[in-house]
């Protein structure tokens, strides 16, 4: 359970020296005098809700020594829900009370060691309670209210017909509270609230085979979008557009999505990998989509360092056909030429596989790959030699054009295939409703210095912009030969190259 951060100036955290500050209040205003009830009644409450938030054993709190033959208090550090029965008697329904009272029955169901039901429902009531009698200023408990009614929803002993009612009792929540207060996280729990409402009953199950109503999912991008245009784009948004478009049947957009979140991502969460992986495997051709993911499985692995994500991308949920596409993508590999780093990561997965009991990889891959050669081309020859061979031509700025390409991306043969993968795929997909669609140059050929340089210059001349990847294995071996033709381009072209770096 997420702790209140710590003051910087010290080793006592906000939410201990806050602990304090109200019980002070509790030892310092008398019961007998009705004109501080109000603050006795809610001083209780915020301790419960403090202690309960940050879930700490009660020996965890040494600023709490001072009160340590104070009997009501150390039953409230080791009971922290007895401290809103101290607030109850104090005051009954009173609004803060009620609120912090239901956030924090909220909290013990869902971070706590026991899934309580009666958490879950006695935090329905008090929320309510206090809602209805201030809903103006209680925003909050909406937000938290909609949580509650999802997870009753999820309850197994909850009927079908009581699981889509309170499932339209969270949206509504959920749209009061966007309305009072545009949160990223309430809008993606409204997205996932509408995602569940378009696949009941059957929403857990993945992909446009469940959905029976796609409004649902249509007010779910909506809400989506709102919040782009508000706060822009984070992880949670992303990955939560990846989930509805492919509920959608909208494969492409979706596992674009799913590419965004993982580069907005530091926390590189499987969760998202399998989705974009599902994603990436429900493209249709055979051929490419396995090209794409390896290509996306060799830049994950490149920015985690590591290739143990795979031994989690097969979830049992999922079934046969999922488990066959990749065991038809291991099949794949044999015949594609994988660079060392890729052999690495088909073996890998093909070990997750086997410990998953798929028969089929072991029967039909042998470990055996074809290597790729395209990373140990020299670029090596002077590159006088090859312009002799090229016609060098770039054209002034004044020139007027029709471009037929908007966009050519320059970069090192090691890293085109993620390149093409993640940032080209991303250009060239509308990922929101006011997206323009780029058109990007087909692809640089690096069999050659001549194919090199001839295919480099014609993405060039062809392009409105050319990106520029610089990378240390673009410098140690592209540029070489390329540098003349961008130097001289730059110069006649000032606005045309786009450097990103690597």
């Amino acid at each position: 359970m997420p702790d209140i951060q710590k003051a910087t100036s010290g080793t006592t955290s906000i939410s201990e020296t806050a602990v304090n500050l109200f019980w002070s209040i509790l030892e310092n205003l008398p019961k007998d005098n009705e004109c501080f009830t109000i603050y006795r009644a809610r001083s209780y409450a915020y301790i419960g809700h403090i202690l309960i938030s940050t879930y700490k054993p009660s020996d965890a709190f040494p600023s709490y020594s001072s009160y340590e033959n104070d009997k009501q208090f150390q039953a409230i550090l080791s009971t922290p829900l007895s401290s809103f029965q101290c607030a109850n008697k104090e005051l009954s329904y009173d609004e803060v009370v009620l609120s912090r009272e239901g956030i924090s029955l909220w909290l013990l169901y869902k971070f706590g060691t026991t899934k309580n039901i009666e958490y879950l429902e006695k935090s329905e009531r008090q929320l309510s309670s206090s809602i209805s009698q201030n809903p103006c200023l209680r925003r909050f408990d909406f937000s938290t209210r909609m949580k509650v009614y999802f997870e009753i929803s999820s309850l197994k002993s909850v009927s079908l017909g009581r699981g889509e009612d309170v499932l339209k009792k969270a949206l509504e929540d959920g749209r009061t509270s966007i309305r009072l207060n545009l949160n990223a996280k309430d809008v993606c729990n409204v997205a996932e609230i509408c995602q569940r409402l378009a696949k009941f009953p059957k929403f857990y199950l993945y992909g446009p085979e469940a959905v029976s109503n796609k409004e649902y999912l249509h007010a779910a991008l909506d809400y989506l979008n709102q919040c782009f245009n508000a706060k822009g784009q984070t992880y949670y948004t992303a990955f939560t557009s990846g989930a509805i478009y492919f509920d959608l049947g909208e494969f492409r957009t979706s596992s674009e999505w799913h590419k965004r979140a993982f580069m907005m991502s530091n926390k590189f969460g499987n969760g998202n990998i399998q989705q974009l992986i599902f994603s990436i495997l429900r493209l249709g051709d055979e051929s490419n989509m396995y090209d794409e993911l390896i290509h996306a499985l060799t830049y994950i692995a490149r920015k985690r360092k590591d290739v143990e994500f795979l031994q989690k991308v097969v979830p049992k949920v999922h079934g046969d056909e999922y488990l066959g596409s990749l065991s038809n993508f291991l099949i794949f590999l044999q015949t594609f030429p994988l660079t060392a780093e890729q052999v690495e990561i088909a073996e890998s997965l093909k070990a997750s596989l086997i410990k998953k009991g798929v028969s089929k990889v072991v029967q039909n891959c042998d470990s055996r790959y074809k290597i790729s050669t395209t990373q140990v081309v020299e670029y090596d020859v002077k590159p006088e030699v090859v312009y002799q061979r090229v016609q060098m031509e770039t054209e002034a700025v004044d020139v007027q054009h029709n471009w037929r390409y908007d966009f050519c991306i320059i970069t090192s043969a090691a890293n085109a295939g993620w390149i093409q993968c993640f940032l080209q795929h991303q250009l060239s997909t509308p990922m929101v409703d006011s997206d323009m669609i780029f058109t990007g140059f087909p692809s640089i050929d690096y069999d050659s210095c001549s194919t090199l340089l001839e295919t480099s210059m014609e993405g060039i001349k062809k392009s409105r912009k050319s990106i520029l990847v610089l990378s240390k294995d673009f410098l140690t071996r592209e540029w070489c030969l390329l540098k003349q033709i961008i130097t001289e381009t730059q110069q006649k072209r000032s606005d045309l190259f786009i450097d990103h770096f690597t």
